[in-house]
């Protein structure tokens, strides 16, 4: 696609600047060389679909373009941003405090590659697979059981896509302020917001819940959208006297109802009929986030404090200690029921269906065996599940690592060097539990399902020369 960008810097006063621009682009959508890529045109009802291809192919008709899906051309993205440092002797000097906000906006390209590569390796130029319930009249089953009953004109693509899928695209604005405790010190309150539009949204259809010509297939289009918002807070210090650290703490929140946002793994929306019922927790929402990390450069060596010559310096000096420290709250996850009723599969062997849920599902003390209440879930009376998408949160996280290195320099005029580190991630051997099953009827219903690495210890020489 093609990209023009213009900016300018705007000063009224010494310490207020206003930065403003403009991001023009178009997106022009991929082809395949061979024209090997087929979509569905599906009727506004979704009734009936029809196999689509860049030049018609045996039971597909041509398509209207060679990418089967229409590219956009009037992609405006509008950014500005201000700095202004408050005058007065309590906002200068070693106390300076500075005002930041902003706002921009970003398209999202990648959905390019995404649409075409799923219309790749479909009929009829690769061989797709159905998961389908049959019946045969005369039981029992035996190898001489016929089940090739599809009828030669069902379509057996797993793959639909809205050819005028919207570009999506995301609103970031931002405000903060830093001041400076100290001279190299400072404390900096932020608060983020994204509003993302047009997202990713998956509808599955199928014989058994509208489109009667077809297997089974999902419908990839936009609609979906997502609200994010964080309040920050960081402590840094640069480094000075042979120390740095930053602590950082952030509050926030993530709803969507989107299948793919996040790098999250696509899920077919429960009810076609309510896309709006899917609005929830994002899957890599979390809630609590704290952060810490330093580095420490121990008083020994060359214009250090002590030990600045001879035997003491090699063996003392260029001692570096660093360590980090993390620690959040879970992420969500989603109540599910493994329905065997084909009229509750929206595509046939993807289950999308979740449960019903009586009240919270928070327990005071979870337990690896229990981690939250499922007597507060029960399997729904029709298709459709009350619980809320990403209603039970999972474990969180508590890490320390560390390291401490020495660097010996040798060779005429020091100019080769020898590096010793020793690095350990989890220092304290803390138990951080991962997997959750959350299939009702499972027999591990409720409970933990993994854990991640423990202590490991590494140790490294290295030779500069």
């Amino acid at each position: 696609g093609f990209v023009a960008y213009a900016s300018d810097d705007w000063h009224m006063f010494p310490k207020f600047t206003l930065t403003y621009g403009a991001r023009y682009e178009a997106f022009t959508p991929p082809t395949e060389l061979n024209g090997h890529i087929a979509n569905l045109a599906v009727s506004p009802d979704f009734t009936t679909v029809q196999c689509v291809t860049p030049v018609a192919t045996g039971n597909c008709i041509q398509g209207t373009s060679a990418s089967l899906f229409n590219g956009h051309y009037n992609n405006w993205a509008p950014r500005i941003g201000i700095a202004w440092q408050p005058p007065g002797k309590w906002f200068s000097g070693n106390h300076q405090m500075t005002i930041r906000a902003g706002y921009s906006m970003f398209y999202v390209e990648s959905y390019l590659n995404t649409l075409s590569g799923a219309m790749a390796n479909q009929p009829p130029f690769a061989t797709a697979n159905t998961l389908t319930t049959q019946t045969v009249a005369g039981p029992p089953l035996s190898f001489l059981t016929d089940l090739s009953t599809a009828l030669p004109t069902t379509l057996t693509n797993t793959v639909a896509v809205n050819p005028n899928y919207q570009v999506p695209y995301a609103m970031i604005w931002n405000a903060s302020i830093e001041y400076n405790l100290a001279r190299n010190t400072f404390l900096e309150v932020m608060y983020t917001g994204t509003r993302g539009v047009h997202l990713d949204e998956l509808l599955g259809f199928g014989p058994t819940n509208v489109a009667t010509n077809a297997a089974g297939f999902t419908y990839d289009t936009t609609g979906a959208s997502s609200n994010f918002h964080a309040l920050q807070f960081r402590l840094q210090k640069r480094m000075s006297r042979g120390l740095m650290f930053m602590a950082r703490y952030t509050y926030s929140k993530s709803l969507d109802d989107a299948s793919t946002i996040g790098g999250g793994g696509q899920t077919v929306i429960q009810n076609n009929a309510d896309p709006r019922g899917d609005y929830g927790l994002s899957s890599f929402d979390t809630r609590h986030q704290f952060q810490g990390n330093f580095v420490f450069q121990m008083p020994f060596g060359e214009r250090r404090r002590y030990a600045r010559k001879g035997w003491q310096k090699q063996v003392f000096g260029e001692w570096r200690l660093n360590g980090s420290f993390t620690a959040h709250s879970g992420t969500p996850f989603t109540v599910r029921v493994f329905s065997k009723d084909p009229s509750c599969q929206n595509v046939p062997g993807v289950n999308s269906e979740r449960a019903d849920q009586l009240g919270s599902a928070a327990l005071a003390s979870p337990t690896v065996q229990e981690w939250f209440d499922t007597s507060m879930f029960s399997a729904p009376v029709a298709c459709f599940g009350n619980a809320p998408r990403n209603s039970v949160t999972g474990p969180g996280a508590f890490t320390i690592n560390s390291g401490l290195s020495k660097t010996i320099q040798f060779g005429r005029d020091g100019l080769r060097r020898l590096d010793f580190s020793w690095n350990t991630s989890n220092l304290l051997n803390h138990v951080n539990y991962s997997g959750l099953s959350t299939v009702l009827g499972s027999s591990t219903f409720g409970q933990i399902t993994g854990a991640a690495a423990m202590r490991t210890m590494q140790f490294r020489v290295r030779v500069n020369f």
